[in-house]
C-alpha cells in the first residue's frame, strides 16, 4: 500500500500595510509639512522683530517730541527787576498780615492809634529791611522801632520814605542803635512823631 507525503509547504504571504511608493509618499509630505511650519514660524518671528523695531522707533520719536514740548514750555528767567517788586509786594503782605493780627489783639480804644502807624508802616515797605518789634509810648508820640537789615545804610533811606507816611511825616528819630545778628544786622530807632492819639 502505498502512502504520498506531500512535503510542499505552502507559504503564507504577509500582507504590507503601505507599499514602498506610499511610504515615500507620506515622508515627502511630512517634510513639505514641517517646512511649511518652519517657515510659518520664521515669518512670525520676522513680523514681530518688525514690529518692535516699529514700536521701538515710535518711541524714541514720542521721547524726542515731549523732550521739544518740555524745553519749549520751561519757565523763562524773570527779571531781576520784576523779581524785587515780586519781593517788595510779598514783603508788605506779610507786614500787612501781621500788622492785622496785632490790632485784632489791642484794646478797641488802641486800634485807632495803632491804625495809622501800622497802615503808615506797612505802606512804606523797602526791601532788604524788615520790623520785629513795633513799641509806642506817651499816647503814640513816642515810637521803638527794631529791625533786621542787610545793609545799614537802608535804614536812613527807611527812615526818610517812612516820613511820606501822614502817621510819620515831621517825626524826629533822635536815638538810633545798630548791632551785628545772624540775619545780617539789626537795628533800633525811636523817636517823636508830631501828632500823638489825635492821629487815630
Amino acid at each position: 500500500m502505498k502512502q504520498q507525503i506531500n512535503l510542499y509547504v505552502k507559504r503564507e504571504s504577509v500582507k504590507v500595510p503601505f507599499s514602498a511608493t506610499t511610504c515615500l509618499l507620506i515622508l515627502v509630505v511630512l517634510t513639505l509639512g514641517l517646512t511649511a511650519i518652519n517657515f510659518l514660524e520664521q515669518n512670525k518671528r520676522s513680523q514681530a522683530q518688525q514690529q518692535l523695531t516699529q514700536m521701538q522707533q515710535q518711541k524714541t520719536a514720542l521721547q524726542q517730541q515731549l523732550n521739544k514740548l518740555r524745553a519749549a514750555n520751561k519757565p523763562k528767567p524773570e527779571s531781576a527787576e520784576l523779581l524785587r517788586q515780586v519781593d517788595r509786594l510779598k514783603q508788605q503782605l506779610s507786614q500787612q498780615q501781621r500788622f492785622g493780627e496785632l490790632l485784632a489783639r489791642l484794646a478797641p480804644q488802641q486800634q485807632g492809634l495803632f491804625s495809622s502807624l501800622l497802615t503808615g508802616l506797612s505802606e512804606q515797605a523797602l526791601e532788604g529791611v524788615w520790623l520785629s518789634r513795633i513799641q509806642t509810648s506817651d499816647n503814640g508820640r513816642r515810637v521803638s522801632l527794631q529791625g533786621y537789615t542787610g545793609h545799614a545804610e537802608l535804614v536812613p533811606k527807611y527812615l526818610k520814605q517812612l516820613g511820606d507816611a501822614p502817621a510819620y511825616r515831621g517825626a524826629q528819630f533822635d536815638q538810633f542803635e545798630l548791632g551785628e545778628a545772624q540775619q545780617g544786622l539789626s537795628f533800633k530807632v525811636s523817636g517823636t512823631r508830631a501828632g500823638g492819639e489825635a492821629d487815630g
